[in-house]
């Protein structure tokens, strides 16, 4: 297999590409359940994985998620009339229940037998930036001074450029190390966890909450951004919220009535260039998640992997592909691909100090570890 065919089995997730059967072993976050609305509302348009699909919520309540495609004509189902526990199709009147099955066919004789956002690039380079703490250094070493939920004393060590990366596998993803200068005779280390397939959870700072990304593929050439934060020992406060809502942290401000970003690259991203010479931004666009989108965005739809040149700061990226295509090749011989036991899940990021002589994956093991009532590690 040439690079370019190996890029392509990497980002394809279309019906039939070996890595869209993957994700579909898994549950994959799809719409926000105010979005779908009351009992029968009208039914909402979703793409994943390619694949035009249609959410509704039936007369008692229940969600369902099917084909847009009535199975008759090929008619879309959006034009449908949502009643009775069911979505009627306004051609012929074929009717669909939640789970996809079609309970009546008028027409016929009796005798006939998941805040988010959408970011305009594949999913893999998304996530890849998600997993990719040597850039915190450079392009938000700025927002780290003024982002209210990310300042803080582990901040401060994070714009210390001199990383270095150890990655670790789980049986759910993986976890990466990356380790700074601290004190005289330890280090920081900041530890990302990957969760399979495209989940990623940030390093926290100080006492603020935690963060993470889901990044599902809407297709080949766009992702939809799933942005979650919360703190494990307490609800989060106005300010926080506020924050967030104004785009803040991992999050953005929307354009009113959609989930794409107001800063997007048809305004080019709103870049500031005083700001950038005054260091108020190091690449001059606000916002630590536009940051990382209008970077990702700028490789194009879908990255030419195959004329980048990987260096040791890449090890989590490379093990990230590589566990990828691993869990292909297994789906593909009949074997259960990691990552699908829920305990896999239960997992933690963490930001903490140790001695520079000491395993950070064992040092740090009961932090890596989610659990109930009990506050994360952070610096």
């Amino acid at each position: 297999m040439n690079l370019r065919e190996q890029n392509d089995f990497l980002t394809q997730t279309g019906p039939g590409t070996p890595m869209g059967d993957l994700f579909r072993r898994y549950w994959i976050p799809a719409l926000l359940s105010e979005e779908v609305g009351e009992p029968d509302g009208p039914p909402v348009r979703v793409k994943l994985l390619s694949e035009r699909l249609l959410a509704f919520r039936d007369t008692k309540g229940r969600v369902g998620v099917i084909d847009e495609f009535c199975a008759h004509r090929g008619v879309s189902l959006w034009f449908g009339r949502n009643e009775e526990n069911g979505l009627r199709c306004a051609y012929h009147g074929w009717k669909y229940d939640v789970t996809g099955q079609c309970t009546e066919v008028p027409s016929e004789p009796a005798e006939s037998g998941f805040s988010k956002r959408t970011q305009e690039c594949n999913y893999l380079q998304a996530m890849e930036g998600g997993i990719d703490s040597a850039h915190v250094s450079f392009l938000h070493r700025h927002d780290l001074r003024s982002d209210s939920l990310h300042v803080g004393k582990g901040a401060e060590l994070t714009r210390e450029t001199d990383a270095r990366f150890e990655v670790v596998e789980t049986k759910g993803g993986m976890v990466i190390g990356v380790r700074r200068p601290a004190q005289e005779g330890h280090l920081y280390w900041r530890i990302t966890q990957w969760i399979m397939p495209f989940h990623s959870m940030i390093p926290p700072y100080g006492e603020n909450a935690l963060n993470g990304h889901a990044w599902v593929p809407i297709d080949d050439e766009n992702c939809m951004a799933w942005c979650f934060t919360h703190h494990p020992t307490r609800q989060l406060t106005e300010h926080e919220l506020d924050t967030m809502r104004n785009g803040g942290g991992i999050h953005v401000k929307l354009i009113p009535g959609t989930f794409r970003p107001v800063i997007n690259k048809d305004n080019d991203y709103m870049i500031d260039r005083a700001g950038q010479r005054a260091n108020k931004s190091y690449c001059g666009v606000a916002g630590i998640a536009m940051q990382d989108a209008a970077i990702q965005e700028s490789m194009g739809p879908i990255q030419d992997r195959s004329k980048e040149n990987l260096v040791s700061t890449d090890n989590g990226v490379i093990m990230a592909r590589i566990r990828l295509r691993k869990a292909v090749l297994a789906a593909q011989q009949g074997e259960q691909p990691d990552g699908i036991d829920p305990a896999t899940h239960a997992v933690r990021s963490a930001s903490i100090v140790l001695p520079d002589n000491v395993s950070f994956y064992e040092a740090a093991a009961d932090a890596l570890v989610a659990t109930a009532g009990v506050a994360h590690a952070s610096v």
